[in-house]
């Protein structure tokens, strides 16, 4: 049987050249690209190199890139687009895994955070919540823990897990800031580090010329990341019954 003149049969190997990640091998999920050389990747994948690796290369042509690559990479809507028109079947499994992720994980939809993180010896409250994007099944059930709140917009999603983090300084030398009186604190998977520098800048009283920047396990987290992120990437080798441990330092130039 003729094809139609307006069919083009493409080998499935010619398109994942192009439509998936090198890191992972598969097709491209939420797909990001690194500005200076083009190459795509999964967010995740990416993520992970840039973070748990601590690499300044990509990860397909070893191009050099800034200090802190991560900050750089743009989400590409219209590549994923591509990819999701081309293998249709792809995005549907992926649905379907998404709603067995996020009942088995306790997500509910908010429309805003209210939760604020609490100081582990009194209980004080400090810092807004700020939310996380994403995609979830609005009638999923959600479990409350420590007080946490939810409600629904239909969508953003949120993290509605409460976390147990203690944040200490990272020098040990001259540069070294001091502590917080209470290292401890509960607060929301979806509380941002660029808010707890916020709360550590607060409560330690630091002039406007100290930057600071975080870091898990000796790597620098980026402002943008959750408690909820981190600690599914960078801590996740750890006893995931033991608090995530941050820590803060002056940001180097």
């Amino acid at each position: 049987m003729a094809l139609d003149a307006r069919t083009v049969t493409v080998k499935l190997a010619e398109l994942t050249e192009h439509l998936g990640c090198a890191l992972c091998h598969g097709i491209l999920r939420d797909a990001h690209t690194i500005p200076d050389c083009l190459h795509s990747f999964c967010k995740s994948c990416i993520y992970r190199h840039f973070l748990v690796k601590g690499s300044c290369v990509c990860p397909k042509c070893n191009k050099t890139l800034s200090p802190r690559p991560i900050t750089t990479l743009i989400t590409d809507q219209k590549l994923q687009e591509v990819v999701d028109r081309i293998f249709p079947e792809f995005k549907e499994q992926e649905v379907i895994l998404e709603k067995e992720f996020y009942a088995k994980n306790n997500f509910k939809l908010r429309e805003a955070n209210s939760a604020e993180p609490m100081d582990g010896a009194n209980g004080s409250s400090s810092s807004p919540m700020a939310s996380s994007r994403g995609r979830s099944n609005a009638n999923t059930p959600t479990k409350k823990s420590h007080g946490a709140k939810a409600v629904s917009n239909g969508g953003i999603l949120t993290c509605n897990r409460q976390f147990t983090i203690e944040v200490y300084p990272q020098e040990t030398n001259a540069r070294a800031l001091p502590a917080l009186k209470f290292p401890f604190m509960q607060v929301n998977g979806n509380f941002k580090m660029f808010e707890l520098r916020k709360l550590i800048r607060r409560r330690l009283k630091l002039p406007d010329e100290v930057q600071l920047e975080m870091a898990c396990m000796g790597a620098t987290v980026g402002p943008e990341l959750s408690v909820h992120f981190i600690q599914r990437t960078i801590w996740q080798h750890q006893n995931q019954k033991e608090p995530l441990v941050l820590h803060y330092r002056r940001m180097t130039s």
